[in-house]
């Protein structure tokens, strides 16, 4: 991790039109279960930020957009966290950890305890991940795994 700096800054329209072109590659879409959507749904959620139920950061590494980060579903006592690293070059370097970090710092400040996630069954590198980092497995349904981890 030494050479990369990772920041995590405001979710603006650079990472509205880098997410277009992430969440529309075959590979990060079935990786991240994300839905069929339209540029104008993308630019309607982006209107609707910032909202008290939904906190998203976009991610540099070196000063250059490399994915999207966030907490959604937000409630008095948990939230769903989310994250993509959208360019592929930057996969398996290491920074979840740090990611997480910023996510458990985020949750903390807004009182959260809980913080899960959905995961595809076949995302077997994601999985891994999270469990290393103290998720556990706390519901799976067709091709989905809910994993679950209290905020420290």
């Amino acid at each position: 991790m030494s050479s990369y700096i990772l920041k995590f800054v405001t979710f603006n329209e650079v990472y509205l039109a880098k997410s277009w072109g992430w969440l529309n590659d075959v590979e990060i879409k079935k990786l991240t279960n994300t839905p069929d959507f339209t540029q104008m749904q993308q630019r309607t959620f982006f209107d609707s930020l910032p909202r008290e139920d939904y906190k998203v950061w976009g991610m540099e590494c070196n000063d250059f957009p490399i994915g999207v980060v966030g907490l959604k579903k937000i409630t008095s006592t948990s939230a769903e966290y989310f994250g993509y690293i959208g360019e592929k070059n930057y996969w398996g370097k290491g920074l979840f950890t740090f990611i997480l970090d910023f996510i458990m710092l985020e949750a903390k400040q807004l009182h959260i305890d809980i913080i899960y996630l959905n995961v595809c069954s076949d995302n077997q590198r994601a999985i891994r991940a999270y469990q290393r980092e103290g998720f556990i497995v706390s519901t799976q349904r067709d091709d989905l795994i809910e994993m679950t981890m209290r905020v420290a």
